[in-house]
């Protein structure tokens, strides 16, 4: 919630427990006072017959639990008064989400592309440079390690599996690389096998961690959404 959405939140509960006292002092109700409508998002949140938002002294009131018909969290717990904007921790997770798809996601793909113009040079017996390669896998394996899985709002269940399948797929595709140099260096036809093998255990796992991200972002973009 940005700065100024929250100070205009904390205005209107401040200012209509001031309305009670202060009408209370003048000698009358909030039934007295006029009453306005209120939108939120071009929606009217709907009021009570006995407890509106109310207009006193060229100042509009707003009472809290309509606060609870904007998506808003509001609890009153002894003396302290709690909203909570419940779109941001799923506005959260999609932030989260998005830096796992830069730091992994696409770290992988980017590895999956450099070993495969390798195995071009190697078969082609033109110059190997391992440099870029080993900068992506470990750009991969940095982002699953970086990943805060646990700062994530909970739609259903965890999703545990996006981070193993990850990792054994990060795991699978180190194993792929070491068998390539190892081809470039021998010519033996094992290591061009184990490179394959890897290679294609590395991609399933990577599929499945893509399945759980892609139904995780989504849930959490409906979420924000709506």
């Amino acid at each position: 919630m940005n700065t100024l959405r929250k100070k205009v939140i904390i205005s209107i509960i401040l200012i209509f427990i001031l309305t009670i006292s202060t009408a209370a002092a003048q000698g009358f109700s909030l039934r007295d006072l006029e009453r306005v409508r209120v939108l939120w998002n071009g929606n009217e949140l709907s009021a009570s017959s006995n407890d509106t938002a109310v207009v006193l002294n060229n100042r509009v009131y707003v009472p809290a639990y309509l606060l609870r018909q904007a998506k808003l969290t509001v609890q009153l717990n002894n003396n302290t008064l709690s909203i909570i904007d419940s779109k941001t921790k799923y506005i959260n997770n999609l932030h989260i989400l998005n830096k796992f798809q830069t730091d992994y996601f696409d770290s992988f793909a980017e590895t999956d592309k450099e070993a495969l113009r390798l195995l071009g040079n190697i078969i082609l017996k033109e110059r190997v440079d391992s440099t870029k390669i080993e900068q992506l896998i470990a750009s991969a394996e940095n982002g699953i390690k970086e990943f805060d899985d646990t700062s994530l709002a909970i739609i259903g269940d965890r999703p545990d599996n996006l981070l193993s399948e990850a990792s054994l797929s990060a795991e699978s595709y180190r194993k792929a690389i070491n068998s390539l140099l190892n081809y470039g260096k021998t010519g033996s036809e094992a290591d061009l096998e184990a490179f394959y093998k890897d290679r294609e255990k590395a991609s399933a796992a990577n599929n499945l961690a893509k399945s759980v991200y892609n139904d995780y972002f989504n849930l959490s973009l409906e979420k924000a959404l709506h």
